[in-house]
């Protein structure tokens, strides 16, 4: 008679040797209904690949819970969290119940035709979670869909946008996939990415658009992992990460083998998997996310850096601009005065003392010219316009 292979032990994880399974057996429960003895309690729990984290995220919840009620960690908790901290309690003893087999690959599946990794993502107020599965799919085109890796969080304390959540999540499932393949002694065929958020797809998908800080950090991680081609939708009732995101009691997550097992669809043809939904990559246009363009009017003018142009960029003034422009017009009619003057200039001439005031019809003058020269640099086209028919009427 053979005996039984035993059980190894890794901490408080379980691997039957005689099924290839792994279990899990119940912790001390013999702790004071405190956060420090909620939390003796939970990390007891060693669950590297996350098989049991929705159980386990209801206790996180709760824990956060009295964390913002700000308790000492050996303050007694109020009667509302105690009763679910008691029911958490006695349902933990059947977490010895909960097993999942080592290995992806079944007995006897035979020669593999190709290997897809599925992962989905999901968000809710008070968490946020990613679970990844194996499609295996046999020469004889039969399927078989193995549990690879679970992860929960608890949501931060400051609150965040359900969009801004299924982006993280999103974003932890390109880590996963990234974590998988260095893992993994086999080579991935195809990867695909699922999410309830249309609004985390359309996000992806976009390639326009400008986004703040938080929502643009993702999508580097998430447009470097993978491609937009990769993520699909999926409805909320069919994601098994709805159970990482939001928690779930032992009794039913031994009910429904949605976790561990995968959604069914997975386990049938591609061809008989949800329809794909057209994503619209236009943004809304009241999206948070998105950055407001700035919009700047602005009126090309040709051969507008001239020295006049120069002169009137540097007054702030228009009183200065109009008494250096006067100046200027002075010294240009005195140079052209010398150089249309045939008579030899006396040294008593040349020693004669000009005017330092300027009179009045010369600001005129300047007033006058600064403005025909905004106005020709502006209205050419309907000053020539005006000019040739002034010339054809005479």
């Amino acid at each position: 008679m053979n005996d039984e292979l035993p059980v190894e032990r890794a901490l408080g994880m379980e691997w039957c040797v005689q099924t290839d399974k792994f279990k899990f057996r119940s912790t001390d429960k013999n702790k004071l209904s405190s956060r420090r003895g909620i939390l003796a309690i939970v990390s007891a729990i060693y669950d590297p690949l996350g098989i049991v984290s929705p159980f386990v995220l209801r206790a996180k919840i709760l824990l956060q819970n009295l964390c913002r009620l700000k308790l000492g960690w050996d303050d007694l908790i109020p009667h509302e969290h105690l009763s679910i901290w008691r029911r958490w309690l006695s349902e933990l003893s059947s977490l010895s119940d909960v097993s999942i087999d080592r290995c992806v690959k079944p007995k006897n599946f035979g020669e593999i035709q190709s290997i897809e990794v599925h992962h989905f993502a999901d968000a809710s107020e008070v968490g946020y979670g990613v679970v990844s599965y194996v499609r295996l799919v046999n020469v004889d085109r039969k399927i078989h869909v193995s549990f690879l890796l679970g992860k929960s969080r608890v949501a931060p304390l400051k609150q965040t946008s359900i969009p801004r959540m299924e982006l993280t999540a999103a974003t932890v499932a390109v880590r996963v996939n990234a974590m998988i393949l260095r893992e993994m002694q086999m080579k991935i065929d195809r990867i695909f990415y699922w999410t309830d958020s249309m609004t985390v797809l359309r996000y992806i998908a976009n390639e326009t658009a400008r986004f703040h800080t938080f929502v643009a950090n993702r999508l580097v991680v998430i447009k470097d992992g993978s491609n937009p081609d990769q993520w699909k939708y999926i409805a909320s009732e069919l994601n098994p990460a709805d159970d990482a995101s939001r928690g779930k009691w032992i009794q039913s997550f031994k009910n429904d083998d949605k976790w561990l097992n995968g959604p069914s669809f997975l386990w049938k043809s591609m061809d008989e998997w949800p329809s794909e939904l057209s994503i619209d990559q236009e943004m809304p246009d009241d999206d948070p996310e998105i950055k407001n363009e700035a919009r700047i009017n602005t009126v090309c003018v040709e051969d507008c850096m001239t020295t006049v142009n120069n002169l009137i960029t540097y007054f702030s003034s228009w009183k200065k601009l109009k008494r250096c422009t006067a100046w200027i017009l002075r010294l240009k009619r005195i140079l052209q005065r010398k150089l249309t003057s045939r008579k030899v200039q006396t040294r008593s001439s040349c020693n004669q003392r000009i005017n330092t005031i300027l009179s009045l019809k010369e600001l005129e003058e300047s007033e006058s010219a600064l403005l025909a020269f905004v106005q020709y640099q502006f209205f050419q086209d309907e000053i020539d316009i005006i000019i040739k028919l002034q010339l054809n009427y005479n």
